[in-house]
């Protein structure tokens, strides 16, 4: 530091800088220790000089300079420091940036910001509506991580008390996590009780199409989108799932799946007249499942399962390339008490088939009729004579015909022996 120290300060007539030796009588030769710069009576600051650092405590004029480092003291305690790279320091004298402040800062009567925003400890960004954090009701916490996998994340905390509660981070690897402090995907969500996603728009109307947006790749020129729609243009109450490929030649796809508001799963069509049809393409007022196997699936791969309690009871499987087999359990570790047939001739001759036109087209039939079938072979008829649902409408029984031929079996095999016993009489 060179002497004599000039300050740019009004003083009297003197409107330029002036020696210090011309300010006091006491000054004429500066030495370190604390030197007071003013008329000897009202000092404008005190300057405490060690070295080559000048040190300014009681400064009543606002603009002081140096040539390497200038510190603001109260009390003998430094509150702002300024050093030779011109970072300033509050509450540090080792100031990393440009604004370094290590302590709380007020922003009105409204609001407040506390915590460290520099340093190697968690530093926090906080916001209060009181005058200190957690006092003045809804609070919110931003907390640096530096403990941990975590080393380098953020927290984000709400509410009042001590220290509030942690509702949201990200960590270190860019994951986001709430209601989770340990987030595996890039966005996760997790709750004690029920977990909701909601995506709102600013008003309902029937086309309004709020959803989820889906990008496989960034590249605006060759992407593949996913959308699921809230609301598909049209309806309302929907949920539809569409894609668009862009392969740099221009965007193609549309809409490939809808749940209507019946729940109804629509698969190649927007709309449906069948009440509660569940998976089924349309084409015109046709409806139907389609389930294909690829080319050179051997026989035997089942299109349908069905299952009891996680084990398999019956299938409807592929039979060679042109036809379905319909399988029911058989095996014989499935059953116990095995016996023979023997009546079943007089269980053929008991039945009664008929013909007959159903009421609701005037088609032929023919066939049996249930309940009269339920009294000679029970397992075939399934149902209640004359039910009713709910609603009163006619619950019908039904028949599966497979459950007959085994008697018409027996039946032969009984006939057959009968001849046989006949022929070794009548030589």
């Amino acid at each position: 530091m060179s002497l004599p120290i000039s300050v740019t300060y009004t003083f009297a007539t003197a409107t330029s800088s002036i020696p210090l030796s011309q300010l006091d009588a006491n000054f004429t030769t500066v030495v370190n220790g604390i030197n007071g710069i003013g008329n000897g009576t009202n000092a404008l600051a005190n300057v405490n000089i060690t070295g080559g650092n000048a040190t300014v405590s009681s400064l009543t004029s606002p603009t002081l300079n140096s040539s390497t480092t200038l510190s603001l003291q109260t009390g003998g305690t430094t509150g702002l420091y300024i050093d030779g790279s011109q970072n300033v320091g509050i509450g540090t004298s080792s100031p990393q940036q440009k604004l370094d402040v290590r302590g709380n800062l007020a922003l009105g009567p409204a609001g407040l910001i506390t915590g460290s925003l520099s340093g190697t400890t968690t530093g926090s960004l906080n916001f209060s509506g009181g005058t200190a954090f957690n006092t003045g009701g809804a609070s919110i916490s931003l907390r640096g991580i530096t403990n941990g996998y975590n080393n380098g994340g953020i927290e984000f905390y709400t509410g009042a008390g001590a220290t509030g509660s942690e509702v949201m981070r990200i960590d270190s690897s860019g994951n986001v996590g709430i209601g989770t402090s340990s987030p595996i995907e890039k966005f996760e969500v997790s709750a004690a009780t029920r977990t909701y996603l909601v995506v709102t728009g600013q008003s309902y109307n029937a086309n309004q199409e709020q959803g989820l947006h889906i990008r496989a790749y960034t590249d605006a020129t060759h992407n593949s989108d996913w959308y699921i729609f809230q609301n598909p243009v049209g309806t309302s109450g929907g949920l539809a799932f569409t894609n668009y490929i862009n392969n740099g030649s221009g965007a193609v796809g549309g809409e490939r799946m809808r749940i209507d508001s019946s729940g109804n799963l629509l698969v190649g069509t927007t709309s449906s007249t069948v009440t509660n049809g569940g998976i089924f393409n349309q084409t015109g007022s046709i409806s139907y499942v389609a389930i294909g196997h690829a080319n050179g699936t051997a026989s035997g791969n089942w299109y349908v399962n069905f299952q009891y309690a996680g084990t398999t009871i019956g299938t409807i499987a592929q039979n060679g390339t042109t036809a379905v087999a319909y399988n029911t359990s058989s095996d014989y570790r499935l059953k116990e008490n095995v016996t023979p047939m023997t009546t079943s001739l007089a269980t053929v001759n008991a039945l009664k088939p008929v013909t007959y036109d159903w009421i609701s087209d005037k088609s032929k039939g023919e066939g049996f009729i249930a309940h009269e079938l339920q009294t000679v072979i029970p397992l075939a008829v399934t149902g209640e004579k004359d039910a009713l649902d709910e609603k009163g409408k006619i619950k019908p029984q039904g028949v599966d015909y497979s459950k007959i031929v085994v008697h018409l079996v027996a039946a032969l095999q009984e006939l057959d022996a009968k001849f046989e016993a006949y022929k070794a009489s009548h030589p």
